[in-house]
């Protein structure tokens, strides 16, 4: 019963939105720094929402990388070959999303080091909060693709 729950399309449609809404939640405020605060010298909030958000993501990108041995454990050796498909196209963006909750971790480390030696560099925590905008948006794209992916649509 709990692995036909977690795998059911519906279950994993509804966490993408939870994910797709944290995530949308922090590239809005990566936005909102970038539009309005460029002389600043703080370091903004979204950074500590990005640590979480990164957790989320790859937890996520883990579950889906592995919902082959979920389906396999239904279905046994006999997936269906529309199962097997839809399942390939699934591994892949579950391991897109890892990739890139580890890139924006390594941003994040990265730009904490650098912070911490160059501590009046405004333009560096512009560009920290650029770089952790575009990885973000990778991830909403690749989770947008996979909700697009498990309603049926190519």
């Amino acid at each position: 019963m709990l692995y036909k729950t977690v795998s059911s399309p519906a279950f994993l449609i509804l966490i993408s939105f939870g994910v797709l809404f944290g995530a949308v939640s922090v590239l809005d405020e990566q936005l909102d720094f970038l539009l309005s605060n460029y002389h600043m010298n703080f370091m903004p909030h979204e950074i500590s929402l990005e640590n979480e958000i990164v957790i989320l993501i790859a937890t996520f990108g883990v579950m889906l990388e592995h919902r082959y041995w979920i389906i396999e454990k239904i279905h046994g050796s006999a997936i269906p070959e529309k199962e097997r498909q839809l399942d390939s196209g699934i591994q892949r963006d579950g391991v897109a999303l890892i990739l890139v909750a580890v890139m924006l971790e390594l941003t994040a480390s990265t730009f904490s080091g650098i912070n911490f030696w160059i501590n009046d560099a405004s333009l560096l925590k512009y560009v920290e909060i650029l770089v952790l905008l575009i990885f973000n948006a990778i991830a909403v794209l690749l989770i947008f693709r996979f909700l697009l992916r498990m309603t049926g649509f190519r």
